[in-house]
């Protein structure tokens, strides 16, 4: 590619990513789109729209793109992650599995291994997601994150002593990660029968700050197990609370508000909870109850009208808007 067109490449990337990231998606598609016009044969370029239109949720002209690359760039790895993404979005896990693993033979990363790892876990391989771990801890005994995909492939497989004993290792690599810390415990108490709320009933006085956000998630999770609902929802808050930015903490928080039929309560979290991931099914039906649930059912369909024209290729999100409509004829007639 000539020096002009690289540099007009990169600078219409560039313009693309700002405008991403300024929540301005579809534009910055239409603006590498007409880029791509021009130098239809730019591999880079190509993948880079590819990537836009898998976030927001044009999954098949992403797909489409991908397959031209690869066509004739059979080795161009970050077109196989791409694909293998595209892929896993869309279920098809088995060759998502095999798309990451062709682009970590091109170049293996941090990133990949952790998308193979998680892969292998979905598709139920527990043992050969512990042998990838296993292997790449032969070369690089030193890394936390490896113990602690580790972990989680022993525990998958029934192996609890083998599990705690990566996390451990984990923990103790990465002393700040409170996350390896509190798997470590968790499995430490299940291994000896312990009671686990009052072992974090225990952590609570000695950790701070997120960390501590971590302790609360654990408790909210022990106490959900014995069906105490109402007190797994304060851990949930204090969780919230102390690491706001933590979405798992908000969506935990939404569901179980919900469960205890607080909707008002639970519908703000539910709804940016779907905002971010409009094609999650459980968010979204969840929500679509809350909202019913809560006499607001026109308001919802409000909502997912307005989603679905950010995420129109988003087919799911009518069914809500169809369901909440429903819902809201019938509130009109009371």
């Amino acid at each position: 590619m000539a020096k002009d067109a690289f540099a007009a490449v990169g600078e219409a990337v560039r313009q693309a990513q700002d405008l991403a990231r300024a929540g301005r998606a579809a534009e910055a598609c239409t603006l590498l789109a007409e880029k791509l016009a021009l130098y239809p044969e730019n591999p880079y370029l190509t993948v880079t729209l590819a990537r836009l239109y898998l976030k927001t949720h044009r999954l098949a002209e992403a797909a489409a793109l991908l397959d031209e690359v690869l066509t004739a760039h059979p080795a161009y790895g970050p077109a196989l992650m791409a694909q293998a993404e595209a892929k896993e979005l869309t279920g098809e896990l088995e060759e998502a599995e095999r798309l990451f693993a062709l682009a970590w033979q091109m170049r293996p990363t941090p990133y990949l291994l952790r998308r193979r790892v998680n892969l292998l876990l979905k598709l139920g391989r527990p043992e050969a997601a512990r042998e990838l771990c296993r292997a790449e801890l032969e070369k690089d005994k030193g890394n936390a994150t490896l113990y602690a995909l580790l972990g989680r492939a022993e525990e998958m497989a029934g192996n609890l002593e083998d599990a705690a004993a990566a996390y451990q290792e984990a923990a103790r690599l990465d002393p700040q990660n409170a996350f390896y810390r509190r798997r470590y415990l968790e499995l430490k108490a299940r291994l000896a029968g312990a009671d686990a709320l009052a072992e974090t009933g225990r952590l609570l006085k000695a950790v701070h700050g997120r960390a501590a956000a971590e302790v609360h998630a654990w408790r909210a999770q022990e106490l959900k197990h014995h069906q105490r609902f109402a007190e797994a929802a304060a851990e949930y808050e204090a969780a919230h609370a102390l690491a706001p930015e933590n979405n798992f903490y908000a969506e935990q928080l939404g569901f179980i508000l919900h469960r205890l039929a607080r909707y008002n309560e639970a519908l703000p979290l539910l709804k940016a909870a779907a905002e971010r991931r409009p094609e999650d099914q459980v968010v979204r039906s969840t929500l679509v109850k809350a909202f019913a649930a809560a006499g607001r059912a026109a308001e919802g369909a409000a909502f997912f009208t307005e989603l679905v024209e950010r995420y129109p290729h988003c087919r799911a999100i009518w069914g809500a808007v169809r369901r909440l409509e429903k819902a809201a004829g019938g509130e009109n007639k009371k």
